[in-house]
């Protein structure tokens, strides 16, 4: 039944990008148009193209993932340049959301592949700059207790009700449909995010109430070698 649902969103996702760029093609071939309409009818179609590109990026990852082809070697990474390098590529999108986006950390070493841990801490830090106010912030944080290494990812977003919390992991839910769908969201992102983080035996827990700000926390073993 799940893998049915899952076929069954995945459809519709691709089926509404694909129908963007038909219409436009179908419309600028009816009669003649304009040069500017017609850049209008290309720029519809490009940022189409760009949703459809993420949605299928995001499936073939969840695929590999999901067939263990993503286990990779992992390395010695440092996990607080990994944050600050993540940070600092989703600045734009912060700046651009209004949101303040800072971090803080401490050096400390994981065990892991770092491609695949990029693209987990870029998702995460991306929701909370897109699913925010404007004038709210998103701090990045990684710190070492014991043996552990953890990073949290705290907002000041829109937060996410108790009911839709115990769904919010699975693949295409949306907390905010309208919104998700208005900044090209596909609701994979959290799935890619939590399988890597997984497979890196590092839980992930997500705290959060309704207009109160999220609050995502990963624990991963520390390296001392």
């Amino acid at each position: 039944e799940q893998q049915q649902q899952f076929d069954a969103d995945a459809s519709h996702e691709l089926r509404t990008p694909l129908a963007v760029i038909q219409s436009q093609i179908e419309l600028a071939l009816k009669i003649e148009r304009t040069p500017d309409e017609y850049v209008t009818a290309l720029k519809m179609c490009a940022a189409a193209e760009d949703r459809l590109s993420e949605l299928v990026e995001s499936l073939l990852t969840l695929a590999r993932l999901d067939s263990g082809e993503q286990q990779t070697e992992q390395f010695p990474v440092r996990l607080d340049l990994l944050a600050a390098k993540c940070t600092d590529l989703m600045r734009p999108i912060a700046e651009h959301a209004q949101v303040d986006l800072n971090a803080k950390v401490i050096p400390v070493s994981i065990l892991g592949n770092p491609q695949q841990l990029e693209r987990a801490i870029l998702n995460l830090i991306k929701n909370g700059a897109t699913f925010n106010r404007r004038g709210g912030s998103v701090h990045v944080a990684v710190a070492a207790t014991d043996s552990n290494a953890t990073m949290t990812i705290r907002d000041t977003g829109i937060g996410i009700s108790k009911e839709d919390l115990v769904h919010v992991k699975k693949r295409f839910f949306r907390v905010d449909k309208a919104r998700s769908r208005e900044h090209g969201g596909s609701g994979l992102g959290l799935s890619i995010a939590e399988q890597i983080i997984e497979a890196h035996h590092g839980p992930i827990q997500i705290s959060s109430d309704l207009g109160d700000g999220t609050t995502v926390a990963i624990r991963f073993n520390m390296y001392d070698g």
